[in-house]
């Protein structure tokens, strides 16, 4: 389905969407989800992955020999912790872990 249809289609339902509803769409793009409300996630550019690329080797140079890890997105983060009632839901560039 194309991204801005696709996109059209799940905010007109007039629902707010949780983690449960966005971990079973299945259709080639990518969102996130900000207090319920659907929003599509533009691919990032050369420089943006270059940036990433040099701050994830930084991080993870870091952190080698500590408890956390460093992820790359797409990784999905639920910020209130909730799990699959979470209203939103985003992907950060990086995220480090315990």
């Amino acid at each position: 389905m194309e991204a801005y249809e696709a996109l059209r289609k799940y905010n007109q339902q007039g629902k707010l969407f949780t983690y449960s509803d966005y971990a079973s769409w299945d259709d080639g793009n990518r969102y996130e989800l900000i207090d319920g409300v659907v929003h599509l996630m533009s691919a990032p550019t050369a420089d943006h992955q270059r940036v990433l690329g040099r701050l994830f080797r930084k991080f993870a140079d870091y952190l080698d020999d500590k408890a956390c890890e460093v992820f790359v997105a797409p990784f999905d983060v639920c910020l209130s912790g909730k799990g699959d009632d979470d209203y939103t839901v985003v992907q950060p560039d990086k995220i480090c872990a315990v």
